[in-house]
């Protein structure tokens, strides 16, 4: 993927294309972002082009994005115009092949902990119940749900939006149990469950 983003001061990308910040989280990046990313040398890697019969695609170009506190944003396109890869972009999970991307005024770098990405498949772990998958996010994140006073405050939190989308009683089904449209709310549920600051669908 090519996203030629970036967040704080303006430059010329290859091309003459004059492009400006994405910030998410209600703050622009600052012109410190740009220069903290470099300092890392980031360099554009093989996952960050995508290559067709016909040579290189660039997934997205020129993108000037700033979400607010308590915003709802919806991307609109045809199929294949760049929309997930943009969240992908957002939720760390791919680089851009220039250009900065931020979350909060701080440069994305990763998957980030208050940035949460709801697939377009619900992605379920096939051998564990409902209630285990909701909970899976706070097993891998030994930062948020270490002490087992976190780990009951969490669980309770599971039941509350099972509850809240209708699968109270399902918490110990397994995932070929459900519809597919019980399936995607569990991994509503997932997505929710660390009360993240950015949520990506």
């Amino acid at each position: 993927v090519a996203g030629p983003l970036r967040a704080g001061a303006r430059r010329q990308p290859a091309g003459g294309r004059r492009v400006r910040a994405l910030g998410v989280g209600g703050r622009d990046a600052g012109p410190g972002a740009a220069r903290e990313l470099a300092r890392a040398g980031r360099r554009p890697g093989p996952r960050d082009r995508l290559d067709g019969r016909e040579g290189q695609v660039t997934a997205l170009e020129k993108i000037d994005l700033h979400v607010r506190d308590g915003e709802f944003v919806t991307l609109i396109g045809r199929s294949g115009c760049g929309k997930s890869t943009l969240l992908r972009l957002i939720a760390g999970l791919l680089a851009p092949t220039s250009g900065t991307v931020a979350v909060a005024g701080e440069p994305v770098t990763g998957p980030r902990r208050d940035v949460s990405f709801m697939f377009q498949r619900p992605a379920l772990l096939p051998w564990r119940s409902v209630l285990s998958n909701v909970m899976l996010p706070v097993e891998i994140d030994k930062g948020t749900g270490g002490s087992s006073r976190n780990k009951a405050a969490y669980r309770d939190r599971a039941h509350q939006l099972l509850e809240l989308v209708g699968l109270q009683g399902f918490e110990r089904r397994l995932p070929h149990e459900l519809s597919g449209g019980m399936q995607q709310r569990v991994s509503l549920c997932r997505s929710l469950i660390r009360d993240p600051q950015v949520m990506l669908m």
